[in-house]
């Protein structure tokens, strides 16, 4: 039978304190490691966000596209296009912004009603963009106010009687959403201003004057 160690002994405490810590460093190195590998593989793609962007995508008629770990959905060109220079829509281009924010705003609902999937959701952003035309700071206005234009219809939306009456519902709902313009600095992949920004002959491009609507998922890599 192995001696019993004295109790007294300071060396054998301290080398059990030592031997503990040891063990409890590994143990947490090892399940952080793990969290960490998981939190990868959720950040794939869209991340735990895919579902509610695939079914927001599918309201509003416009693929879902993949961005680091965000996904996004553009509505410029042919269904909501601002003229150059300009922040307001008509005619269509308004009633197909009313159809995004409703969309936008029913499936957050959705989401405040599923804790999972609400959580999931970092938060939703209105993005306004510009052509290549004019300096940053003007752009970055105007990116700024095409934002603001599809964030006030969905404003609108949340001034429904059922949403006035539930102001807890509304708050989650605005709590998620976010506003921001990257002006003329990230052009749309077919434009030529990436190819040539301070070229003024694009001044007509539209495809640049345009809104994307992106979510990112909570959990990220960076």
């Amino acid at each position: 039978m192995a001696p019993r160690r004295s109790a007294s002994n300071p060396w054998s405490a301290f080398a059990d304190l030592l031997f503990m810590l040891f063990l409890t460093t590994l143990m947490s190195a090892l399940i952080i490691t793990n969290w960490a590998v998981q939190a990868e593989d959720r950040l794939k793609g869209c991340g735990a966000s895919q579902r509610f962007m695939d079914s927001f995508a599918a309201c509003v008629g416009a693929p879902a596209q993949e961005s680091d770990n965000a996904c996004k959905v553009s509505l410029g060109e042919e269904r909501l296009r601002f003229a150059e220079g300009s922040a307001s829509l008509g005619g269509t281009y308004a009633a197909f912004g009313h159809v995004v924010a409703s969309c936008l705003v029913k499936h957050l609902e959705t989401a405040v009603g599923e804790p999972e999937q609400y959580q999931a959701i970092d938060v939703v952003t209105i993005d306004g963009y510009t052509d290549c035309v004019g300096g940053d700071a003007m752009n970055l206005f105007l990116g700024a106010e095409r934002a603001a234009t599809l964030f006030g219809y969905v404003t609108e939306e949340l001034d429904a009687p059922r949403y006035q009456s539930d102001l807890e519902l509304r708050s989650r709902i605005l709590g998620k959403i976010a506003v921001r313009s990257f002006g003329r600095n990230r052009p749309h992949p077919d434009s030529p201003c990436g190819q040539d920004p301070v070229n003024q002959g694009f001044a007509g491009f539209a495809i640049d004057r345009r809104v994307e609507v992106s979510v990112q998922s909570r959990l990220r890599t960076n």
